[in-house]
């Protein structure tokens, strides 16, 4: 039976990254990156602080992946504390956007935003608490990226590709379960405990289908 951290050496990070800001670009570029070549008037300082911290999670999150998989893990464990830092953060920074959500009577985005952020914790705390056991460990650190997919690549869905409104949950959902397929998949085959993406693809499903029979009634 191979190692999870001899499987991961084959899985190019930077590519992974370099296409994950990309397409983090594209997705914000009406609503925020656009706005660089103006004076940010009609963006707030909490919106900036969102978007720097979530830029931090992910670069921090890809660091740490590609020191596990050069087998730097003094490293890895060191700057892995900074996790418990930054994560807080996080969770602080989506505060006041969620008021702003609250305030305009968005009641299908501010359902979404909430359910978001639990997907996050619950993602985050399992980690934590399996950070011994490599692969558990960075399955579920991967997936508090796939958390991010949802707002990325219904904007794209929306802005770049200008498909119907449905689509801005419709194309998430598909990309984000189909990347856990494979994973679950690419384990299985190679003796791997499944366990783990099982139980990401069971959170991301229950989300799901609150945000179509639950959060739909909202609109």
């Amino acid at each position: 039976m191979k190692s999870s951290d001899a499987i991961d050496k084959k899985l190019p990070v930077i590519p992974l990254l370099m296409g994950f800001l990309t397409l983090a670009f594209l997705g914000f570029y009406e609503t925020y990156f656009k706005q660089f070549s103006t004076d940010f008037s009609g963006i707030s300082w909490s919106v900036h602080w969102h978007a720097g911290l979530w830029i931090a999670w992910v670069l921090f999150v890809f660091t740490q992946w590609s020191l596990a998989k050069s087998a730097r893990l003094r490293l890895h464990r060191q700057l892995g504390r900074a996790g418990f830092f930054l994560f807080p953060l996080i969770l602080l920074g989506v505060l006041p956007l969620l008021y702003s959500v609250w305030q305009r009577g968005d009641g299908f985005m501010l359902f979404i935003s909430v359910s978001d952020m639990v997907l996050l914790m619950t993602f985050f705390t399992c980690g934590m608490v399996w950070r011994k056991n490599t692969q558990v460990h960075k399955c579920f650190m991967l997936a508090t990226l796939l958390v991010l997919l949802d707002p990325i690549v219904g904007r794209v869905a929306l802005n770049l590709l200008t498909l119907p409104v449905a689509w801005a949950n419709h194309l998430p959902f598909l990309l984000t379960d189909g990347f856990i397929l494979i994973m679950l998949l690419r384990d299985s085959r190679r003796g791997l405990n499944v366990l783990p993406w099982n139980a990401v693809l069971a959170c991301f499903l229950l989300y799901q289908g609150s945000v179509y029979f639950i959060g739909a009634q909202l609109l």
